[in-house]
Formats: structure tokens, C-alpha cells, sequence
């Protein structure tokens, strides 16, 4: 056996402690642009999670609104789920902007029917970053209440095409610890790339939220505390873990080789 595949199996075979945690595994789009995931961070960082959510409905309507207005082009099977998820997971990246007039991840603006149960999306007015009158929120709450201000909302076809579908992490892991919670999200950013994973921790005590990035390809960017390191266990991370000790925690690393040795040996001796 190669020494590479013992180091392996020395990190796949560590007993962990039990944690509470919750896992929840999604079915996404990939992820394509580095800057989403730093919108997408900075929101994090100063969100108020909710612990309600609202079911999600988009009309017809509003559907042929984002192919024309928002973009990229895409079905509405697509579409629907996607934001469901969001509001179900993330709901924080909803906000009220005045009335009526909400905005997805501070760009998408879009005009809502709301109940106690339901968000129904009646109408996409555009994105801000396309758009900038849509920073108005006078000429734009003027435009949803009266059909004669009109506002050309229509973006070109090809600029629609070069949009990016609202980012949605494939696996979502909250950890809780004495005084700090862990919530990691984990994202393909590309095709040809590694994953990354968003970790947000929130002290308690302090009252601070701390946020970074894991490169999987990376174990020597920082020190992660033990919660993290076990959840990357539990999703099965044992290269980027044998890695991570061997560069912050040799001692630990010998610990486990010198078990694995005399397991080794125990067994060549039935052999």
C-alpha cells in the first residue's frame, strides 16, 4: 500500500465526535462568476435570517418579463424552483424596496402580490446593473402605477444572454457549536474549477460574524476550527484533510499514522 493511500485511510478512519447538524442537498445550476459569490458574501454577512418562509409563485406573466427584462433566457421549470429555493433557504436575499417593489440579491427588481402564505412574482421590472433608472424608486413605483410613464425596460438579447441565473449552493450545512454557529455552502464555481465553500461563523458572545472562503484546492490557506474540519470529513474531503494536518498539525498527523501502523501490523499478522 502507497504511503499516499495510507494517509488516506488514516483520515478516512478518524472517529469524530457527534455533531448537530442539518444537511440539505439541491439541485443546481453551476456557478460561473467569481463577483456573484462576492455580492453573494457581503449579503450574508450582515443578513437577518428568518425562520418563516413564504411559498413562491410566478406568474405568466412576470415569467415572459425576465426572458425580455432580466435574462439569461430560460424555462420557467427552470425559473420556479430556483427562486423557490432561494426563499425557502435564503430569504434574506429578499428585500423590500417600497410597496409593492422588491429586489433579489440588490439587481433583480421585481413587483410582488403578497399574502401571509404567498410571494406571487406578478411582474420583473429589470435589473439594476442593466438599468440604472430602475435606482429611481420614484420613476419606478410611478411606472407600476401608471400605465401612461412608461420606461423602456427591454434589454437586447444578446445582453440578456450574458447574464448569470441567481447563484444556489448544492449542499448547505449548519453547525452549532457552545458560543459560534457554522453555516457552510458549497458551490461549483465552474466546470474546469474546484468547488468552493462559503463559512459564515457568528460568535455569540462577541456578537460578530466572521466570513471566508475554503478552497478545496488549498488546505494551507488559514487554520479552520474542528466543527469545520469534521463536516468536511462528513462529506468526504480526506485529501484536503490529510494536507490540512500535515501542514498545521503534524503532531496530529503522527498520531493517526502511528495507529494506522499497528492496525497495519495487527492485520499482517493473520495474514
Amino acid at each position: 500500500m502507497k504511503m499516499d493511500e495510507i494517509s488516506l485511510n488514516m483520515i478516512a478512519n478518524l472517529k469524530i465526535a457527534k455533531q448537530k447538524y442539518a444537511e440539505t442537498f439541491l439541485y443546481a445550476l453551476n456557478v460561473k462568476y467569481q463577483s456573484q459569490l462576492d455580492t453573494y458574501a457581503r449579503q450574508f454577512k450582515h443578513a437577518q435570517r428568518s425562520k418563516r418562509s413564504k411559498t413562491l409563485h410566478i406568474s405568466a406573466h412576470a415569467y415572459e418579463r425576465w426572458n425580455t427584462r432580466v435574462g439569461p433566457i430560460v424555462e420557467k421549470s427552470t425559473l420556479q424552483p430556483l427562486l423557490s429555493s432561494i426563499l425557502m433557504l435564503q430569504p434574506w436575499r429578499f428585500r423590500k424596496m417600497n410597496e409593492n417593489i422588491w429586489v433579489l440579491d440588490e439587481d433583480i427588481l421585481f413587483v410582488v402580490d403578497l399574502t401571509s402564505e404567498q410571494m406571487k412574482i406578478v411582474t420583473f421590472l429589470g435589473r439594476i446593473s442593466l438599468n440604472p433608472v430602475l435606482q429611481n424608486l420614484r420613476a419606478v413605483y410611478s411606472y407600476v402605477n401608471n400605465e401612461h410613464d412608461r420606461i423602456d425596460l427591454q434589454q437586447q438579447l444578446e445582453q440578456l444572454q450574458l447574464q448569470a441565473l441567481p447563484i444556489l449552493p448544492k449542499r448547505i450545512a449548519y453547525v452549532e457549536g457552545s458560543n459560534s454557529t457554522y453555516w457552510l455552502e458549497y458551490f461549483e464555481v465552474d466546470f474546469d474549477e474546484e468547488p468552493v465553500i462559503y463559512c459564515s461563523v457568528y460568535n455569540s458572545v462577541q456578537g460578530k460574524t466572521e466570513a471566508y472562503y475554503i478552497y478545496l484546492s488549498n488546505p494551507q490557506q488559514r487554520p479552520l476550527h474542528r466543527k469545520v474540519l469534521n463536516l468536511l470529513y462528513k462529506w468526504g474531503y480526506y485529501e484536503f484533510l490529510r494536507d490540512y494536518y500535515e501542514h498545521f498539525d503534524q503532531a496530529k498527523m503522527h498520531n493517526i499514522a502511528m495507529k494506522m501502523q499497528r492496525k497495519v501490523q495487527k492485520r499482517l499478522q493473520y495474514i
